[in-house]
């Protein structure tokens, strides 16, 4: 049967649902089967196929090296990066790493191994390391304890307790991490696309062009940032809005704290990948392959 002391009426269940069972203890009925939650696995399963089927349509070659480099991404967090924190390896170290390998895979899968990867990878990576020297910064200024939720809570129940601080740490990175992937490679394949291998080209001429391709994306990339950490977490904002007494006491609360934090160090990290990608861009195809094509131009005329 379900049970009454669910806050919101569920729907009865009609013969064909698939549902979620668990067996229930009491002292004068014995074992009862009581209603857990519909199974929603086809649903869903429907859903991702339905998403990866458009992936491979309007990506071609390239979306089916995205689903790949998806696959290894999910690889790495549930195979690699969960068992380590639970196992006691020291979360940050694991946080870097992970970021490093998504960078890495990503890039080369999609885009090979090139001028514009390296610079995307760059730029990247100067991003993160960045947002992570704010947040230490910030960590020690603001006097964090990591308690931000009800969640961290029983994270210190563990029987290993968990870092709180290096859970917000890592949670600000790898949330980071996909927006400042998508800015890199942005910045990196609009170069690409102005300043093919084998020109004559200025650093100055790549860094400029790279700071104004730069500039319309910061805008609409911060708020797509701000606004995907305010919708994962706005029952909790609407429950901390209706029951805080003051302005001044909401925006001192740790969760919201974090919240702010997140947000604007994240749009930090994402502001200081466009300059690191375009300057990295423009240093290798003026330094590297520009002279050497050139180089090869000159051998050929002789």
């Amino acid at each position: 049967f379900i049970s009454s002391m669910s806050p919101i009426k569920q729907k009865p269940v009609q013969v064909g649902d698939k549902v979620l069972l668990y067996h229930a203890d009491y002292d004068n009925q014995g074992k009862t089967w009581m209603f857990h939650q519909y199974d929603r696995t086809n649903v869903i399963a429907g859903l991702i196929i339905f998403f990866l089927a458009l992936v491979l349509l309007f990506g071609g070659k390239k979306g089916f090296s995205t689903i790949i480099a998806l696959g290894l991404t999910m690889g790495c967090v549930f195979y690699f990066f969960l068992p380590s924190i639970f196992a006691g390896f020291n979360i940050y170290l694991a946080t870097i790493l992970v970021c490093i390998y998504v960078i890495a895979f990503t890039l080369i899968l999609v885009n090979g191994v090139s001028y514009k990867t390296i610079s995307a990878g760059i730029g990247c990576i100067g991003g993160l390391v960045i947002s992570g020297l704010i947040f230490k910064i910030m960590n020690t200024m603001l006097e964090l304890t990591g308690l931000i939720d009800e969640d961290s809570n029983y994270l210190l129940m563990l029987d290993r307790p968990i870092d709180l601080h290096a859970i917000i740490f890592s949670s600000i990175l790898i949330g980071v991490l996909g927006a400042v992937l998508d800015v890199g490679v942005s910045i990196a394949s609009s170069l690409h696309e102005i300043y093919p291998e084998g020109g004559e080209y200025t650093l100055k001429q790549v860094m400029a062009s790279g700071m104004n391709i730069g500039r319309d994306i910061i805008s609409t990339m911060t708020n797509t940032l701000i606004l995907v950490y305010i919708g994962s977490s706005l029952s909790t904002t609407l429950l901390l809005v209706a029951y805080s007494n003051s302005f001044f006491e909401l925006i001192n609360r740790e969760s919201i704290v974090v919240e702010v934090l997140q947000s604007i160090i994240g749009s930090i990290g994402l502001v200081f990948t466009i300059p690191l990608t375009s300057f990295f861009y423009g240093l290798g195809i003026t330094r590297g392959v520009g002279k050497k094509t050139a180089a090869k131009a000159s051998a050929a005329e002789l």
